[in-house]
């Protein structure tokens, strides 16, 4: 029988008093409905028009400016159309 030990790294070095930041954003949402007949309908929904950015922080008090960015994220919009109907 043999044993294999297996050691992972542990990192100390994180500051008790790091925190994650993602500032506000407005988020803007559009939805149409257009009925072709009584039991038929066209409809369209846009979410996040326009676009946003997402910039997020990780830090502590002690973080110098540069370092505090973790991700910057371009993000575009969300668009869903389709046909509705009743049966």
């Amino acid at each position: 029988m043999s044993r294999i030990d297996i050691n992972y790294p542990i990192y100390h070095d994180i500051h008790t008093e790091t925190f994650n930041y993602q500032a506000k954003r407005t988020r803007i949402g559009l939805n149409a409905q257009y009925s072709l007949s009584k039991r038929y309908s066209l409809y369209g929904s846009v979410v996040d028009l326009g676009g946003f950015v997402q910039n997020l922080q990780r830090y502590a008090p002690n973080t110098p400016d540069y370092a505090k960015g973790m991700r910057r994220q371009e993000l575009g919009f969300y668009t869903n159309i389709g046909i509705r109907g009743e049966f």
